[in-house]
């Protein structure tokens, strides 16, 4: 019979071997995505989210939960025009030069007037934590296919909040790293883990219409949502896993062809009542902004939704 530290070892090289096998996956798909997504920018269409900016009372604390917790890496270390401390996070480089580029990322500005402290909201709070309802619009989580499992070490070390942690994780991050959610899960071989940005605002079909016509090419993508029984996706091609809450119905997700599968897309929920017992919670206020490239002319002439906050360019 094996020993205790024999199963020990066999489970870790299994598990080395699953990571790999997922980083190889990812590898090749990206491999495909890159090359297509710069043809099809250079005759002038298509697009892509390219990366988001959050403003943190701590990198440090930031840095602790995204790369030590969610397995990201750092880099670009530089001051912006103010002479705030930045720091970039990715899951893989952000170039659409490199075969494995076309990474979203997360740009990470230190921002010491922000408050700091722990999570906003914690595991012992009433109500069904899987209910997300924000106190104004805004950012209310961001949603991550992480390619290795979750390193629960790692995320008491960064001293996020696990809300819920059956089937995929609900996190809520401390204050000293910016605050707000997000959600992650494991077990999908996705081309760039980050998967989209969630917004609850007023109106979603209104705000989609807004974005559409600022940024042409950007489209409607398949949604389950909601449907008062049903929690999970109804298609591979859906975002998500089957434990991660369906949006509620009125919800849209826009990105361009294929992100809801390769690319991080942007989702527009109504805003939500809190579920029974619980309160509602501030969106995140460090948020500053998402950046699209897009192949066609942007349309600087349309007004988009504040509350995402839309910066665009044309590649």
């Amino acid at each position: 019979d094996d020993t205790d530290d024999e199963l020990v070892r066999r489970d870790a090289l299994t598990s080395e071997e699953a990571g790999l096998r997922n980083d190889l996956a990812r590898l090749d798909s990206n491999r495909a995505y890159v090359q297509g997504l710069r043809q099809e920018l250079q005759l002038g269409i298509g697009g892509y989210a390219q990366s988001c900016q959050l403003r943190v009372p701590s990198l440090e604390a930031a840095e602790a939960f995204w790369c030590g917790a969610l397995g990201m890496d750092a880099f670009d270390r530089r001051k912006d025009d103010e002479g705030r401390r930045l720091v970039s996070v990715s899951y893989g480089p952000v170039s659409l030069d490199e075969e494995n580029g076309a990474h979203f990322s997360i740009n990470l500005v230190e921002d010491t007037a922000l408050p700091t402290g722990p999570a906003a909201v914690d595991a012992d709070q009433p109500g069904d934590p899987r209910v997300i309802s924000l106190t104004r619009p805004g950012l209310a989580y961001i949603q991550v296919a992480v390619p290795n499992p979750l390193r629960i070490s790692k995320v008491f070390e960064s001293e996020a909040e696990i809300l819920w942690g059956y089937g995929y994780f609900e996190l809520a991050l401390p204050l000293s790293a910016g605050g707000g959610r997000v959600r992650a899960y494991a077990g999908k071989a996705r081309r760039d883990p980050v998967e989209l940005l969630s917004y609850h605002v007023e109106n979603p079909k209104a705000a989609a219409e807004e974005l559409r016509r600022a940024l042409p090419g950007l489209e409607v993508l398949p949604l389950a949502v909601y449907d008062g029984k049903n929690r999970g996706p109804v298609s591979p091609k859906d975002v998500g896993n089957v434990y991660i809450p369906r949006p509620p119905k009125g919800s849209v997700l826009l990105g361009y062809a294929g992100a809801n599968e390769s690319g991080a897309c942007v989702m527009l929920e109504p805003m939500q009542k809190p579920s029974k017992g619980a309160v509602s919670t501030d969106p995140t206020d460090g948020y500053d902004g998402i950046d699209i490239v897009s192949g066609a002319e942007v349309n600087a002439d349309v007004v988009t939704p504040a509350v995402v906050s839309v910066r665009s360019r044309k590649f």
